[in-house]
């Protein structure tokens, strides 16, 4: 290809991406270019004469690769590559070993690769994992050329296919109950559906009462098996019976309604008892001068963990006791903040959600008692 960019230079000829693979009538050669015909038009000449100019060029300047340079109507321009080249590269190739190939053109940049994301809203295949090879592979290119490489890969729990599914199993629940609920429009109608059982559990394993907060828990033919070679994490998160914890609190109202509260991970214990950082957030977000906040756990020597705020604010004037002082009266005395912190950014993924523990490790207290 270099040689005839060399080419085009040399005549004038204005360059262009062209192809160079092999064509379709082995006869023709090894390698077959398109190039003479992508300039025919800009240069008003026919393909075939500027695929002789071309071609008188590359055989001033192309030697020890090519063994004949050829024509081939409408302008096609063929080349049949040496053995000896063939061989020389082979010897190349042996010589560097395992690192031939390997480049730098990423040095210094970073390169996130998602794949393997699914939408648990039905039953999942092995075919399902056909992303995990490619992305892998693609991921691995780009390590070889030296980029820093995030490989990402989870499976996602909100959205509007989300909704449909939570929707079409609501439909099925009731349906189950002998009440009438009518299925979305566009609903999921496969029979697994009605295959998906909830359960709100308390931290015991047993059921929840009606307002009692607890774990959510999955069960059902779309729930995973395990993590790939992840034992620990499988044991973690899958019960021996196959329940999947999910991580969100929640609460059921009378009729078996299901509010989602916040993620057990991100409770603060604090002097025994259990505080939701979110419920602290949506009081936070009601004061007209804050534009965003999360709420994390500090480290207390007398209650265990402590609420503190990060705070992201619209009005300048708004200060740290103003923050703390709005939580007062609308929260028990010991979910109201410790202390609060005011920045111009609050560290988000590429999802959107707040990295947390970013915070914790910036923020690191100990609480202010």
């Amino acid at each position: 290809m270099n040689a005839i960019i060399l080419a085009l230079r040399s005549l004038s000829y204005p360059e262009k991406d062209c192809s160079l693979a092999p064509p379709k009538n082995i006869d023709f050669g090894d390698l077959s270019s398109n190039i003479a015909l992508l300039l025919a038009k800009e240069l008003k000449k026919s393909p075939m004469d500027i695929a002789k100019n071309i071609v008188n060029e590359l055989n001033n300047n192309l030697t020890g690769h090519t063994t004949n340079i050829s024509i081939t109507n409408p302008g096609f321009i063929n080349f049949e590559i040496d053995d000896h080249y063939f061989q020389s590269q082979i010897i190349h190739i042996l010589n560097k070993n395992q690192v031939y190939g390997k480049g730098d053109v990423g040095t210094g940049q970073t390169a996130n690769v998602e794949f393997v994301s699914a939408n648990p809203t039905g039953p999942l295949t092995v075919g399902h994992g056909r992303n995990a090879i490619l992305g892998d592979a693609v991921s691995n290119i780009l390590e070889w050329q030296d980029f820093k490489v995030t490989r990402e890969y989870y499976f996602n729990d909100a959205g509007r296919q989300m909704r449909i599914l939570a929707q079409s199993v609501e439909a099925r629940y009731f349906e189950l109950l002998g009440k009438d609920l009518k299925l979305p429009e566009d609903g999921y109608q496969g029979e697994y559906i009605k295959d998906i059982a909830q359960i709100i559990l308390d931290e015991n394993g047993k059921d929840c009462e009606a307002g009692e907060q607890g774990e959510v828990w999955v069960s059902g033919k779309h729930v995973m098996l395990e993590y790939w070679n992840r034992p620990d994490a499988t044991a973690e998160t899958i019960t021996s019976d196959g329940w999947l914890r999910t991580g969100d609190v929640a609460s059921a109202d009378e009729d078996g309604f299901i509010y989602i509260q916040d993620r057990i991970k991100d409770m603060i214990i604090s002097g025994g008892e259990n505080v939701y950082p979110a419920e602290i957030e949506n009081i936070i977000l009601t004061h007209p001068a804050v534009t965003e906040v999360a709420v994390i756990g500090q480290p207390s020597d007398k209650w265990g963990e402590s609420p503190f705020a990060v705070v992201v604010k619209k009005d300048e004037s708004l200060s740290e006791a103003e923050v703390l002082s709005h939580c007062h009266g609308k929260l028990g005395r010991f979910k109201v903040p410790r202390g609060a912190v005011f920045v111009e950014v609050i560290p988000r993924n590429a999802n959107g959600k707040v990295l947390k523990r970013e915070l914790r490790k910036q923020f690191p207290g100990p609480a202010i008692e």
